[in-house]
């Protein structure tokens, strides 16, 4: 068996302590054992399967020392080049995120072309797939690699690919591009190049057909699911919402793609059917409603997704290549807002969201989003212990409700706390 990473082994031993057991010296008087019963059969866990996304475009992970020992130690199974939504604007020519703004274009690819100016302006060089690749080698991950299908041609990738191919650059699995079903958030001309899941999945065959001369043997592909949007109930009556539910109706098995591509981030405000729930601090009114309402989702939700998932496409496998069970952008992001859960809640919730995860073969790959050192950063997941050395926090974001734990604590935590 494989070597799992932390991730893995953090969720089992969380899964325990949070199930109510104290510690033989901490037990109340009269307090009674748990006895944990083994169901199902035992199946070999073959890693790596726990992963993250890194901030390469964000921060100067790459050539920082002690924030590449501090991943290592982690045991990071697998990562993601170039990234996300930012992977649909690389231009692998010149390493960098390149966005084109039309008078039309939406609001979200208008967030992407800042973003893109700020990061040519701190990697001037841009950052190519050999050199991430080499990054990756030193932490101890494979990359999944997600070549642009938004804005870049077929006979361009396949250039990209031919170089990679000729240093041995390219990895087994490729991520067809990201978030399709998105469409960039109502943008005129991803909308015209995406506009359901059947022809996205035929312009994905048209790239991978051409891949084919320069992957390796074993080499696997995935296209993607909007599972993990469509519970939204602020999106379930929307245009947008109906547009999600039926790229999953339309989803079908083919022969040449391998996996599908799932992203899980519950929303508070979803779950809870109140707007106000994503945006206030947990209180001792609501953290234990908030808490309850999030673990059956964590636990049930996700549950259901991975099992539609599997119906509808029977024999493949299911890579979560973003998840966080704070959400996709954390409500301190915006002005007046205040995390919703606490450490501890998220920590759990988190947990509860892994270990769904292992109950399914399907599920090969999970990369949690993502793995921050920026301090000021909502996703920051480190604190500094002094003489530039990191550590593990419990808690992401910024605001009242992160901890800031001692230096002993650190060192024995990992990634899993969101």
């Amino acid at each position: 068996m494989n070597r799992l990473s932390f991730l893995c082994w953090l969720a089992a031993g969380i899964s325990l302590l949070s199930s109510g057991v104290p510690a033989a010296a901490d037990a109340p008087t009269g307090a009674q054992a748990l006895a944990l019963k083994a169901v199902g059969q035992p199946r070999p866990l073959q890693g790596p399967i726990f992963g993250a996304s890194t901030a390469h475009f964000y921060e100067h992970v790459m050539d920082n020392p002690a924030q590449i020992a501090v991943l290592k130690s982690m045991a990071i199974g697998l990562d993601r080049f170039s990234g996300g939504s930012d992977a649909n604007f690389y231009n692998w020519r010149t390493g960098l995120i390149e966005v084109q703004v039309f008078p039309n274009s939406s609001a979200y690819i208008r967030f992407w072309a800042a973003v893109s100016t700020s990061i040519a302006k701190s990697f001037p060089h841009g950052i190519t797939m050999e050199q991430y690749q080499a990054f990756s080698k030193k932490i101890g991950a494979q990359t999944i690699l997600v070549p642009n299908l938004e804005t870049s041609t077929v006979a361009d990738q396949v250039e990209w690919f031919k170089r990679l191919a000729a240093a041995g650059a390219v990895p087994q699995r490729i991520e067809l591009g990201n978030e399709f079903w998105v469409a960039m958030l109502n943008d005129p001309a991803s909308l015209a190049r995406w506009p359901d899941e059947p022809s996205t999945v035929r312009t994905q065959k048209q790239y991978w057909d051409a891949f084919q001369p320069y992957l390796p043997a074993n080499a696997k592909a995935a296209i993607q699911a909007a599972s993990g949007a469509v519970g939204a109930v602020e999106q379930s009556r929307s245009r947008f919402g109906q547009r999600l539910r039926q790229w999953d109706e339309n989803l079908r098995p083919e022969p040449w793609f391998a996996a599908v591509t799932a992203h899980l981030y519950p929303r508070m405000s979803a779950i809870m059917g109140d707007p106000k729930a994503g945006t206030t601090a947990p209180t001792p009114e609501n953290a234990t409603p908030r808490l309850n309402a999030m673990m059956a989702y964590a636990d049930q939700g996700v549950e259901q997704i991975l099992q539609d998932l599997e119906r509808r496409l029977p024999g493949k496998e299911i890579w979560i290549t973003e998840w966080n069970a704070r959400g996709a952008e954390t409500v301190t992001q915006r002005a007046g807002a205040a995390e919703p859960m606490s450490a501890a809640m998220t920590m759990l919730a988190a947990t509860r969201m892994a270990l769904v995860y292992l109950r399914h073969p399907s599920v090969t790959a999970a990369l949690f989003f993502m793995l921050n050192f920026n301090q000021q950063d909502a996703h920051s997941v480190f604190v500094m212990e002094g003489r530039g050395r990191y550590a593990l926090a419990p808690t992401g974001g910024r605001g009242p409700n992160r901890i800031f734990p001692s230096k002993a604590a650190c060192s024995n935590r990992t990634a899993a706390r969101r």
